[in-house]
């Protein structure tokens, strides 16, 4: 009696894993993308995390982020100068000589890219007797930023050991990062 073959293993996506793929894109939220996708609410964490490390479907992803990149026209690079603008970004910039915020307008788009969030209160200042209008003023996180760029050069090895040989401006990463410390 003949030993039957092992069947093959699937080189196809079901319908359900197509779209989990398509809904994982969205937002990168794999339980929430499971659900999306029909499967079960009380299985959808378990769900995802087998979807996730199902190569056909890791593909996929990469195949829609891939797409979804180029349509965007989002590089590497493009990436990379993002991250230098929140790294390089300094308050002063936003300040005329008085001390006040200057007029964003005229700032050119890689120096306002910098600027988180702008909040902008009133109220009334009964001891002087006028309204006062508080202008609260944040830009991105500069050590987030630092890390993320840092991780993206591949200045950080697997075993957390930082590379020697990589540079940033003309410094090491250790330059760098003292040189930033002593900046602020």
């Amino acid at each position: 009696m003949k030993k039957s073959a092992p069947k093959s293993k699937v080189s196809k996506l079901s319908p359900r894993q197509e779209l989990f793929c398509q809904e994982y894109v969205v937002d990168l939220n794999g339980k929430a993308a499971a659900i999306r996708a029909g499967y079960k609410p009380s299985r959808a964490k378990t769900e995802a995390s087998e979807l996730l490390t199902n190569p056909l479907v890791k593909a996929e992803i990469e195949r829609l982020q891939s797409k979804t990149a180029a349509k965007l026209e989002i590089t590497v690079e493009g990436i990379a100068k993002e991250y230098m603008q929140i790294v390089q970004a300094n308050i002063v910039d936003f300040l005329d000589a008085d001390g006040g915020i200057t007029n964003l307008k005229k700032l050119p788009r890689e120096i306002t890219a910098a600027i988180e969030s702008i909040k902008v209160s009133e109220y009334f200042d009964k001891k002087e007797q006028r309204m006062v209008r508080v202008i609260h003023f944040k830009l991105h996180n500069k050590n987030h930023a630092l890390e993320a760029l840092g991780k993206h050069l591949g200045f950080f090895e697997k075993d957390n050991k930082q590379k020697s040989d990589l540079t940033l401006n003309g410094f090491s990463w250790d330059e760098f990062m003292k040189s930033r410390k002593e900046n602020t």
